[in-house]
């Protein structure tokens, strides 16, 4: 049979109902694809493949068993839609089981976009659920478009909630038709608030993302497949909250982005950014100074010293907003050089930039370059997503070789149980004949030992009529297996280039506007001379306000210790479950010199 590659997957759902409230007559699942998978089988299905398919189910069963069985069963059902149907599901499923995740998921893809009807929409909804089950695991693999084109068709009739759930599932993978999807998510809130969310991000519509991503967060309880975009919702949510001019409310949902999540980084220092337009510089500075922090620190995240300079000239802590900037210099001007030697380079330079990715992946103490780069590449979900289809392909031929190894293992065996049987039965059934007088028949032991070894002949004739097979479809997915590679391959250089010419771009950005903020620090410094040589009195003052508000916090805290927010060479240790949730403890001279003054003209 003829495959192509197409790509991952991963068992990992929650578990499913039991069954219950089968339609009659129809055959359908619950959990395919799954540790929980469950059958009504079609009314059609002799109940020997019945009992067989149920003990590969079980796992009592081996894959090349199961293989051989639905090859078999094919053979036999032509007349039969239906069974046909599921024989295909059962030889992908034996697949999916041996870990050829890539060629299951072409026949499943089959399946799930035939024309739909009565007698196989239950097994075309199992082959759906096994495509979303392969996704959950692989966002690279995406539901393919014939399958979305089916997607209203089966809905029709669908009838558990595992199934409308693959509906909708895929449905969150169309991306032309909005009205199309708009009317698959009919019924389902959290889906279609996740798509709304999703296509307003996209479009630039702020109110609209606030709107549906505000609902999606609030559905309760979430369905377990939709949990894994409760971070990005958060993280999009407070952009559009932040470019609607509400940063106040854009924090909350910054602060709620999971501390293992990949957007965390960004989360903090897009945080950052809106504390401090909510005129809140002593938390801007303790959300940049998190970005300090354990394995955040080698991210690339330059805003963060930009607001740090900000938040602290904002409070007129001079000497530390210069500091600020200068460890935006010290942090990022290894990596400012590497992106200038590299953007003059020849433009189809890039294409060496996924072997610099993969050595950094792999911890080559040689590559040379800077760690906040090639963290941002490893950071990429373009390249996460294609480098574990990569991996998959390696995996699949390593799963082919063990496959065909085990079925040559499995039938020697039966071979050799088949012999030893038949050794041992030969001389009783030639005694019995002998014995035997005109109307009689064997002993029914004899006749179920004898139908035990027929049932292994056969099973091993199956077996050796599916190794052919096997060997066409493992030589043409290793055909395949090199253009998909390359393909792969020139994604996610493309993807890296992009990435790298954006990381140079906000550098340039970023350091044009720390000159600015420079100019503005030594203005501010300069004036605040001034006002200190004309009122000596003033640094005394403000060192007893200092010694005050820390009294005061004392008394409402615990006192584990504090990091110094103006020192910016210090890379102190910060706990990680407190990432993005420090307050600078800082005077404000701006205000304190407003208050001082006050006071002189009310005693001079």
């Amino acid at each position: 049979m003829k495959t192509r590659h197409l790509l991952l997957a991963a068992i990992g759902l929650a578990a499913w109902l039991t069954p219950q409230g089968w339609a009659a007559g129809r055959a359908q699942a619950l959990g395919a694809c799954t540790g929980q998978e469950a059958w009504q089988l079609p009314d059609d299905l002799s109940r020997k493949f019945q009992s067989e398919f149920r003990e590969f189910l079980a796992g009592r069963s081996s894959p090349m068993r199961g293989l051989a069985m639905g090859i078999a069963l094919r053979q036999q059902s032509a007349a039969q839609p239906g069974v046909r149907a599921f024989s295909e599901y059962w030889i992908s499923r034996a697949l999916f089981e041996a870990r050829l995740i890539p060629i299951a998921a072409q026949g499943f893809t089959l399946l799930a976009a035939s024309p739909a009807s009565r007698s196989q929409a239950g097994i075309q909804l199992a082959a759906l659920q096994c495509l979303d089950a392969i996704r959950s695991r692989n966002p690279a693999f995406g539901i393919p478009e014939r399958v979305t084109q089916n997607l209203a068709s089966l809905q029709a009739l669908a009838e558990t909630q595992p199934e409308r759930e693959a509906i909708f599932n895929a449905a969150l993978e169309m991306t032309a038709d909005p009205r199309a999807v708009d009317r698959l998510l009919k019924d389902a809130p959290a889906w279609r608030s996740l798509h709304e969310l999703q296509s307003a991000a996209r479009a630039g519509n702020h109110a609209q993302s606030v709107e549906a991503g505000t609902r999606f967060l609030k559905e309760s309880p979430l369905p377990p497949r939709l949990e894994r975009y409760t971070d990005s919702a958060h993280l999009l949510v407070a952009r559009a909250l932040y470019s609607l001019g509400r940063p106040a409310e854009a924090v909350a949902h910054d602060r709620a982005i999971s501390k293992k999540s990949n957007h965390l980084a960004q989360g903090i220092q897009e945080m950052a950014w809106a504390l401090l337009a909510s005129d809140r510089p002593g938390e801007a500075i303790g959300a940049a100074l998190s970005l300090q922090a354990g394995g955040l620190r080698h991210t690339f995240v330059p805003e963060g010293p930009m607001v740090m300079a900000m938040a602290f000239n904002e409070l007129c802590h001079f000497q530390e907003s210069l500091q600020a900037t200068q460890r935006f210099k010290n942090d990022y001007e290894s990596s400012w050089n590497w992106l200038e030697a590299w953007s003059k380079r020849d433009p189809a330079g890039h294409l060496a930039l996924y072997p610099l990715a993969v050595r950094f992946l792999k911890k080559d103490k040689t590559l040379d370059v800077p760690l906040r780069i090639a963290t941002e590449w490893a950071r990429s979900p373009v390249f996460q997503a294609y480098q574990e289809e990569i991996n998959l392909l390696y995996d699949t031929r390593d799963a082919g070789m063990a496959l065909s190894r085990a079925g040559a293992l499995e039938m020697q065996e039966l071979s050799l149980q088949i012999e030893r049987d038949w050794r041992r039965l030969k001389p009783r059934v030639q005694g019995e004949h002998r014995r035997l007088k005109p109307g009689e028949t064997l002993s029914s032991r004899l006749r179920d030992e004898l139908a035990a070894l027929k049932a292994k002949i056969l099973a091993y004739r199956r077996m050796a009529q599916a190794a052919p097979a096997l060997k066409n479809i493992l030589a043409s997915f290793e055909e395949s297996s090199p253009s998909i590679r390359a393909d792969r391959v020139e994604r996610i250089n493309r993807d890296l280039d992009e990435r790298t010419r954006g990381m140079h771009i906000r550098l340039e950005e970023i350091a044009e506007n720390n000159q600015l903020i420079e100019v503005e620090i030594f203005n501010g410094a300069s004036q605040d001379i001034i006002f200190q040589n004309a009122h000596p009195e003033y640094r005394e003052l403000a060192q007893k306000m200092k010694a005050r508000i820390e009294r005061a916090s004392a008394e409402k805290v615990l006192d584990w210790g504090r990091i110094s927010a103006a020192s910016a060479e210090a890379n102190a240790e910060i706990w990680e479950d407190e990432l993005g949730t420090f307050q600078a403890e800082l005077i404000d001279h701006c205000e304190s010199k407003d208050k001082y003054l006050a006071l002189r003209r009310k005693n001079p």
